[in-house]
């Protein structure tokens, strides 16, 4: 499958570039510093542009079977996250690409009443989950086969293949996951549907 994958200089990003080519998937890397990227392979493609351009997110998605979202904002008042989404949806639909996956945080949207109190707070403190929330509701209202996975605390533990996944499961102060197995679950939901026009949450 062809993928291309925004945020793939990100920790989560890096991640998902990695098992993709390990999963045999021929990958699109977009990336705004391509000479700092490490990843080299015969079925990577790394592609220079910033996703608030959506003539440059338009060429990136121009071929592709399925597009993963991992972009990630630096700053607690950046809207790039919702402006990324924007031009993905919109490539998307120029270039009749069907499934996206996302992934935003546990706190966006209907999580809150899933989350707990402490986690909330801490979330508030670090994450513009306005901005997240914004992404989300674009993603929903795109008519697209899209998946937002909302993982739990990351980290870059090694991959356990083990973790609680569904619309259900509940967010704590104590919840992690490793970057390693949101990426495995990520790329799962390019070819499984169980999740299609869902936002389920994950975590160890």
């Amino acid at each position: 499958m062809k993928v291309a994958i925004f945020g793939a200089s990100g920790q989560t990003g890096l991640f998902l570039v990695e098992r993709a080519l390990l999963q045999n998937h021929e990958v699109a890397a977009f990336v705004r510093t391509p000479e700092t990227f490490p990843l080299r392979h015969e079925q990577l493609r790394v592609l220079t542009g910033d996703v608030r351009s959506r003539e440059a997110v338009a060429q990136a998605i121009e071929g592709a079977d399925a597009v993963i979202c991992a972009v990630g904002e630096l700053l607690k008042s950046s809207r790039v996250g919702s402006q990324a989404t924007e031009n993905i949806i919109a490539a998307m639909k120029q270039h009749g690409v069907k499934r996206l996956v996302t992934v935003t945080g546990p706190g966006a949207g209907d999580r809150k009443k899933r989350t707990g109190g402490l986690a909330r707070l801490i979330l508030k403190l670090f994450v513009n989950l306005d901005d997240k929330e914004r992404q989300e509701e674009l993603i929903q209202a795109s008519g697209l086969d899209w998946i937002i996975v909302r993982p739990s605390l990351l980290t870059n533990d090694p991959h356990t293949g083990a973790y609680r996944v569904g619309p259900d499961v509940t967010h704590g102060i104590a919840t992690k996951l490793a970057r390693s197995d949101l990426a495995e679950f990520m790329l799962n939901q390019l070819t499984d549907d169980t999740y299609v026009h869902q936002m389920p949450a994950i975590h160890h």
